[in-house]
């Protein structure tokens, strides 16, 4: 392995373990501060466009626990979670999971469809914009997942890469007190 090789390999462990840098802009590069545990709290309001150029509105998580993830394309720890996403989708959607994914991306809605193919994506895309970012605290890493309970308030936040385990942990007990 040459010595290039090597260096990729390390860049690739480090964009696994620790997340894409990376942030998304905001409107005013004014980014907000980020959630602390004694500030999560209800989910916030949006209606955001899907690649389709249908809307998608947080009232639709209403009675459901819900796991809401910034990501974006080109980020390969959000690449790595996208797969598993979709298993506990198909899951668990019917025992009253949604997954709704919230692209960062600024390449344009193709590339976003492309990626939904590819990764054979089953649950909501949804373009974001500065407005949502800085509603959810400002994200200064991706992937970023925020876990709400059937409630509707942000029960936890996920920053980097996390294992499907930890979320199907989590989501679980939260399914298992919201029947």
């Amino acid at each position: 392995m040459t010595a290039w090789q090597k260096g990729l390999v390390f860049v690739s462990v480090v964009f696994l373990i620790v997340g894409c840098g990376q942030k998304p802009s905001t409107a005013n590069n004014n980014p907000a501060p980020l959630l602390s545990p004694k500030d999560l709290g209800p989910v916030p309001n949006f209606s955001l466009p899907t690649p389709e150029g249908t809307l998608f509105s947080s009232s639709e998580l209403q009675g459901k626990v819900a796991l809401i993830d910034f990501w974006a394309t080109w980020c390969p720890p959000c690449q790595e979670e996208v797969p598993g996403f979709v298993d506990l989708y198909n899951r668990y959607q019917d025992k009253g999971l949604v997954i709704v994914g919230i692209s960062v991306d600024e390449g344009g809605v193709e590339q976003v469809k492309e990626f939904m193919k590819e990764y054979s994506v089953n649950y909501p895309i949804v373009m974001a914009d500065d407005e949502v970012i800085r509603a959810f605290g400002g994200i200064r890493g991706l992937p970023t997942t925020f876990l709400v309970d059937a409630q509707g308030r942000i029960v936890k936040r996920y920053v980097g890469f996390h294992s499907m385990k930890e979320f199907e942990k989590d989501i679980s007990n939260f399914l298992l007190t919201s029947s």
